[in-house]
């Protein structure tokens, strides 16, 4: 059971501390066990780009229960995000991503930002395990998704676009023997991480329009 405690106008949930984590974990595996070790620009930028769209995430119920925010604007925040916060959040972290190639190499950005967030996932899902519908064992089918694509990440840096949007199918089927399902501490509905698909996608063509011929990079 996911516990929880009020601190001012803000619901913590134990959820949030596995996340946090996840995350933190995922990070000291970024910086030390992968090629990006050496390329602290990329890991810095995959970081900030991640982060914002936790901040876009959590804060964007403002924008999403406006009406909520007129009527009580100290408990705005206690109202969990949903779907909608998450792809706003999805779309901040893009944005992020873009606008940093003035700093290092997209063919570094994305893969860094793919293998962050694709342990974090993994080991959030560890940490929450996310009940399965009948004998399907969800939390495993959300690990080996998350730990696959980042195996694949790490070893195939161009194909991060691919194996994006693999997951964010697999994951749509795994949404459907989940209940409720669940993205990190969210509950959305299965199709939402179709978004995840189409992102990949569209990662992959816009790779392959800028570095076709570039390097593989891997440690």
């Amino acid at each position: 059971m996911n516990q929880a405690w009020m601190i001012g106008p803000a619901l913590i949930q134990l959820s949030w501390i596995y996340f946090g984590i996840a995350l933190t974990i995922s990070w000291v595996v970024l910086r030390w066990l992968t090629v990006y070790r050496h390329h602290p620009n990329a890991r810095e930028e995959a970081l900030n780009a991640l982060l914002t769209g936790i901040l876009v995430t959590v804060f964007s119920k403002i924008i999403f229960r406006f009406p909520i925010l007129l009527e009580d604007p100290m408990t705005v925040l206690t109202y969990p995000s949903g779907w909608r916060e998450a792809l706003a959040g999805l779309a901040a972290a893009g944005v992020i991503l873009y606008r940093a190639q003035r700093k290092a190499a997209i063919r570094e950005l994305i893969p860094a930002a793919a293998l962050l967030f694709l342990m974090t996932h993994a080991v959030y899902t560890v940490f929450s395990q996310p009940t399965g519908i009948g004998i399907h064992p969800a939390a495993l089918y959300m690990l080996i998704a998350s730990a696959g694509a980042w195996i694949i990440v790490r070893q195939k840096p161009n194909w991060t676009g691919s194996t994006i949007a693999l997951w964010g199918l697999t994951m749509t089927a795994a949404a459907y023997v989940t209940a409720p399902p669940v993205y990190f501490v969210m509950i959305v509905p299965p199709p939402f991480f179709l978004s995840y698909a189409a992102a990949g996608l569209l990662t992959a063509v816009y790779l392959s329009a800028r570095v076709r011929n570039a390097p593989s990079y891997s440690s």
